[in-house]
């Protein structure tokens, strides 16, 4: 074994040649790719001949008409014809001139002097990988890591020496053994020559894509010379015309190269992963693979909170203190033991978590799912010591490098003069209370930790009756959880089957229950499915009628009466049905504003008409609504969004000055819409696990010991 510091973990001994060879299925894959991308030459080469041709013909044809029309509009249309073969020639070459950037606007570029201990550690991978050092090192705020270089058609044939990003969420998520691993993983990507087929494949993607869909500058300059007059803006209309028609050519040839070359990415995938398992061990890429997972996750909630309280003008010095905690909150929420202060997922919790009875495999999916890595990492069996030291010990200063990577998450934000900072155990304790206001009691068995209760309206709750001969763990017990899991299980493969149908997924074939069966049975098994879950939700709906008769038994007997808790269940019927109408009147006026938003061209008779339907039939019940949900209480915990909804209700919005949008009024219509209805939602939620709190009051200290 080597070790070349205390901070490099130590590589496995005698790892057999055959780990790291090119699969049979890989070399498959390149010869597929080769094939597609040879089609995909032939094809451009005769589009280049085209244009040539048609250049050719264009100039000669114009010399010719300006030399027989000897006056000022000879020469017009000469010079159009012309332009004609000329812009259809730059549409073909543009490419040529395109550079693919990294948008690296939240990254920080470090250097050895500041990080001797981590550019060691990634000088010795490399060495162990047989890759280049990185360009550059650059570091994000994120749960990710990638190796990249700045794209061009020139990058097809030169050399480039990439850059790698380290994503800090990801180092707050990995000990130093599953850090080498990941850091394996990306060099593993350039670690054999084969491996360039890919960075081959991708720049002709590029190609392919800069004609398709990145052409504001082209749109720009044939405006422009549209604009010079008709007879030029003829000639553009059939540019234009010729250019879509190159398009819908190239769009065939993209799905086609793109296809294959995503199929090849998931042998890519495979084989950067025995790269990493020959150097740092399996189960260190295991573990490391259902860490990030899990740590993705909890850094999509800390981005939540953190908007949410951006909103109440205060950001935290340092993220990932916060974003460490929300791990450890999810881990003990979901019964997930800890190590190392990080969440170990085994086998067992993933199995659990896995309910799908459909496996399929996505032909536009460009890596494998996690579990067939697993699977594949396991067949290697690549054993090393397990090094539990966190990742951060390979990074000088990390308080610094995270407060200046928070800075940079947060971006202009931070810089707002009426924002206030708090320590990271205040921002914390901050974000784990409102997380607590939405954490159902543990004693419901997880029976409503993703689903609300089956609400009954006021006619149907009166037909309940008070039931004292059960108890609390009859009701919410292992069978209640299991039947929650199937409804849940069978609605994700139902819609996992609907989009198979629409397109969605490209497959041509499924497995069902272990069964193979092709595309054209999604149908009948999708209807198979809808009767199981009909059934299945005819169960769940008597389960939570029995459990709300249950409740009406212990209140009858505290109180003598009913008359509470039906009230509470009623408010939320209530409540639910409003939430629906709310819906449905935001999405009608979102819809009719779309064009708006979407920055789509209407004439100024077109807009006065829209503004005019927005005014006299959607503004006025949107109003309502909000007013609604304020007067129950919803936005008391929102001052901005209190704030807004007191301007509109004060105001007479306009949107539309005859000329201009009005931006402001329609950015705060817009708010108002999309983050206040987040707030009625979140007020719903809370509302819910306010009755499921009070229940247990009602529930004997007896009972729930049996519980737990």
């Amino acid at each position: 074994m080597q070790a070349t510091s205390h901070l490099y973990p130590p590589s496995p001994a005698h790892v057999p040649t055959s780990v790291t060879e090119v699969s049979p299925a890989f070399r498959k894959e390149v010869k597929g790719v080769m094939t597609n991308l040879l089609l995909f030459f032939g094809v451009y080469v005769l589009l280049f001949i085209f244009s040539l041709v048609l250049i050719a013909a264009c100039v000669l044809v114009g010399i010719t008409i300006m030399g027989a029309l000897r006056h000022f509009i000879g020469i017009v249309i000469g010079v159009g014809l012309i332009g004609l073969g000329v812009m259809i020639f730059i549409f073909l070459i543009k490419f040529l001139f395109a550079v693919s950037r990294r948008d690296l606007s939240d990254a920080v570029e470090i250097k050895e002097k500041d990080q001797p201990e981590l550019f060691a550690f990634i000088r010795q991978l490399t060495a162990d990988t047989q890759t280049r050092f990185p360009k550059k090192i650059y570091l994000t705020p994120d749960v990710n890591a990638s190796v990249f270089y700045n794209a061009s058609f020139l990058s097809m044939f030169l050399p480039v020496r990439k850059n790698l990003q380290i994503g800090l969420g990801l180092v707050n998520s990995l000990n130093v053994g599953e850090f080498k691993a990941v850091m394996a993983h990306e060099f593993g990507h350039f670690s054999q020559r084969s491996m360039k087929l890919g960075s081959y494949v991708y720049n002709v993607n590029r190609v392919i894509y800069n004609m398709l869909f990145e052409n504001n500058s082209y749109g720009n300059m044939l405006s422009r010379w549209a604009s010079a007059g008709d007879v030029f803006l003829f000639f553009a209309k059939i540019t234009a015309w010729i250019v879509t028609g190159i398009q819908k050519i190239l769009a065939s040839m993209y799905e086609l190269v793109n296809k294959r070359y995503r199929s090849l990415s998931r042998e890519m995938e495979f084989h950067a992963d025995a790269v990493a398992a020959s150097v740092s061990g399996s189960e260190n890429l295991v573990t490391a693979l259902r860490r990030i997972e899990f740590s993705a996750q909890a850094y999509h909630l800390l981005q939540g909170y953190c908007e949410e309280q951006a909103r109440e003008k205060k950001w935290p010095d340092n993220i990932y203190p916060v974003h460490h905690s929300i791990l450890l909150r999810m881990a003990a929420d979901n019964d997930i033991p800890v190590a190392g202060g990080l969440p170990v997922i085994d086998d067992a919790k993933v199995t659990a978590t896995s309910n799908s009875r459909i496996i399929y495999r996505d032909q536009w999916a460009s890596h494998p799912v996690t579990q067939d890595r697993v699977e594949k990492l396991r067949e290697w069996a690549v054993s090393t010591t397990v090094v539990q030291e966190p990742a951060w010990t390979l990074f000088r200063q990390a308080g610094q490098l995270q407060q200046s990577l928070t800075v940079k998450m947060y971006g202009e934000t931070a810089a707002k003069p009426d924002m206030q900072q708090l320590p990271s155990a205040a921002f914390t304790e901050e974000v784990l209370q409102r997380s607590r206001q939405y954490q159902v009691p543990a004693a419901y068995n997880g029976v409503y930790n993703q689903r609300v209760v089956s609400l009954l309206s006021p006619e149907q709750l009166q037909t309940l009756l008070p039931d004292t001969a059960i108890s609390f763990t009859d009701i919410f017990n292992s069978a209640f959880t299991s039947l929650v899991n199937t409804v849940a299980a069978l609605e994700t493969d139902i819609n996992i089957l609907q989009a198979m149908r629409d397109g969605q997924l490209t497959v041509s074939s499924f497995d069902f229950n272990g069964q193979k069966y092709d595309l054209s049975d999604a149908e009948k098994v999708q209807q198979q499915l809808q009767l199981e879950l009909e059934e299945n939700n005819r169960k769940l709906e008597a389960l939570d009628r029995q459990a709300v008769t249950y409740f009406l038994g212990k209140v009858q007997q505290r109180d003598g009466q009913t008359t509470a808790l039906l009230k509470k269940y009623e408010k939320l019927y209530e409540w639910s049905e409003r939430i629906k109408e709310t819906a449905t009147h935001i999405n009608e006026m979102f819809t009719l504003l779309q064009p708006v938003y979407a920055g789509q061209p209407m004439n100024v008779q077109a807009i006065h008409s829209m503004i005019a339907d927005l005014k006299a039939k959607h503004e006025p019940v949107f109003k309502t609504d909000l007013t609604y949900w304020r007067e129950a209480g919803v936005f008391m915990q929102h001052a901005e969004l209190e704030k807004m909804l007191g301007q509109l209700l004060a105001a007479d919005f306009h949107y539309f000055d005859g000329e201009h949008y009005i931006e402001a009024e329609l950015i705060l219509l817009h708010r108002l819409g999309q983050e206040g209805y987040g707030a009625i939602q979140a007020f719903f939620i809370r509302e819910f696990i306010n009755l499921l709190e009070w229940q247990l009051t009602l529930v004997p200290a007896a009972e729930l010991s049996q519980q737990h």
